[in-house]
């Protein structure tokens, strides 16, 4: 019996150093990250702490990557891999579970600079501000969105609203999934008593989309808002924009 128990401790200890170090850049190209947009400059190390260089999705630049397994998950019968990240738009940190058909995203936390954001009209990137997603979970089974949850904030409206002399507008939503996307909804009022809300939905079966709408009762701001490329519609101002993921 003691035998047999050393055996199988050899054999966990041998497979662990295995897959401790294989390198990163192997697994990345298996992983098919290609095939969803995401491309890198470099990788260097192994799945066990490796970092991955010149990060970008589609057109956006995420910056420089970290990437770590902790021997502890290997020990509790999974593999997942802790990512920190920095660059211009942004920076942060999750945990990153892969199984045969699905992805879990877990302990996720990240501000994002508005201003470094691809995609986005001139004035709104002009404004500033920083995206927040604090203590978000979210999990594709295949290419459609099984859960999410988490805070999601921003106070770049606040910030171009000031520039007009109006205060408020601080959003501020909780993730979810609606149907197969991932969805960030985030709302707030302003002190004229104007309602803002916008949606950002990101998935792999239909277009990523951003949507805000404002109910105004201000001729000046309705006016404003049309400028920014906001139509009218049942008695709101709405502006939308959707692209395949990974175009913004």
């Amino acid at each position: 019996m003691k035998r047999l128990l050393l055996f199988l401790l050899f054999v966990v200890v041998f497979f662990g150093a295995m897959i401790l170090t294989t390198p990163l850049s192997f697994v990345l190209e298996q992983s098919g990250a290609r095939s969803t947009g995401l491309r890198w400059d470099g990788v260097s190390g192994t799945v066990f702490n490796g970092q991955v260089s010149g990060v970008s999705f589609g057109r956006q630049p995420i910056g420089n990557v970290s990437v770590s397994i902790r021997p502890s998950d290997m020990l509790k019968g999974r593999v997942a891999y802790h990512a920190r990240w920095s660059g211009l738009p942004s920076v942060g940190e999750a945990t990153l579970a892969v199984g045969r058909n699905s992805v879990a995203v877990s302990d996720l936390n990240t501000t994002v600079a508005v201003e470094h954001l691809v995609g986005l009209a001139d004035d709104v990137r002009r404004a500033g501000g920083n995206a927040s997603i604090s203590s978000a979970s979210v999990t594709f089974n295949g290419r459609a969105c099984a859960s999410a949850s988490g805070a999601v904030s921003t106070d770049t409206v606040s910030r171009a609203l000031a520039t007009y002399g109006v205060t408020g507008g601080l959003l501020s939503g909780t993730l979810s999934c609606d149907g197969p996307m991932l969805s960030l909804p985030v709302s707030g009022s302003v002190d004229t008593g104007d309602r803002i809300e916008a949606e950002m939905r990101f998935g792999f079966t239909e277009p990523s989309s951003v949507e805000a709408r404002v109910e105004t009762s201000s001729p000046d701001i309705g006016n404003l808002l049309a400028f920014q490329g906001f139509e009218p519609r049942d008695g709101a101002y709405v502006y939308r924009q959707e692209a395949q993921l990974g175009q913004f």
